[in-house]
């Protein structure tokens, strides 16, 4: 059995505050940055080097979302 990489993400913390903005606020933080869609948003963090895939950022947001589910 190999010993698995425990790193973090170059970028844990921030990919941790984007999840959470968008679990908590959605559509309002992209807005916050000047954005219309999720989906041009993702795309801007995969192009500055944030992440390598949308799917990391969805699962930061899909991780925090039933934090702020309203019941």
């Amino acid at each position: 059995m190999e010993k698995q990489d425990n790193r973090k993400h170059e970028h844990y913390e921030l990919l941790n505050l984007l999840g959470y903005g968008l679990a908590k606020f959605d559509k309002e933080f992209i807005a916050q940055f000047g954005f219309k869609s999720k989906s041009s948003f993702y795309q801007y963090l995969i192009e500055i080097g944030v992440c390598e895939t949308v799917g990391t950022i969805k699962n930061r947001q899909d991780m925090l979302d039933p934090f702020f589910l309203i019941l």
